[in-house]
């Protein structure tokens, strides 16, 4: 519920989710050659107020990947007919400084945007990078505390 706030805080969720169903789908994807479990989220009541939300979690944001979530919220839109907002979680980095630097960075330095103007409503990435500087404050942004969460690795 803290993600749902912080992204309405953030003008991207205008009005609660009322009815989502989560559920493991037995179809399996190709992703990369390889076959990956998908859950699916299936939004009852998806509207132009409530535009289907986009989450991908990505280990390094290259061109492929950037294209593949392209190609995701293509197939969003064509089954809800409306732009969906993308949140990518970014767990390494980006393929290069110059790719890193076609992003812009938004809410004091947490997020960074990518222009979407005509496959979703808007692009949003989380990276590891963009906690540095918040870490050390007394209460942590709720999407600051999800990127540490997500993206600090420990070996087991």
């Amino acid at each position: 519920m803290h993600i749902l706030r912080e992204l309405r805080r953030n003008g991207m969720v205008h009005h609660r989710f009322r009815r989502v169903a989560v559920a493991p789908t037995r179809c399996r994807r190709r992703v990369d050659d390889q076959e990956q479990p998908r859950t699916r989220i299936r939004l009852t009541e998806v509207t132009k107020s409530i535009p289907p939300l986009l989450i991908e979690i990505q280990y390094l944001v290259d061109q492929d990947s950037m294209l593949r979530l392209v190609y995701y919220a293509s197939s969003t839109y064509v089954s809800y007919k409306a732009l969906p907002l993308a949140l990518v979680i970014v767990t390494k980095g980006f393929s290069s400084t110059a790719f890193r630097r076609e992003f812009t960075i938004i809410s004091n330095g947490s997020l960074l945007e990518a222009s979407c103007a005509f496959w979703a409503k808007q692009c949003l990435l989380l990276s590891a990078d963009s906690k540095v500087g918040h870490l050390n404050q007394t209460t942590l942004d709720p999407m600051v505390a999800l990127g540490h969460l997500i993206t600090s690795h420990h070996p087991a």
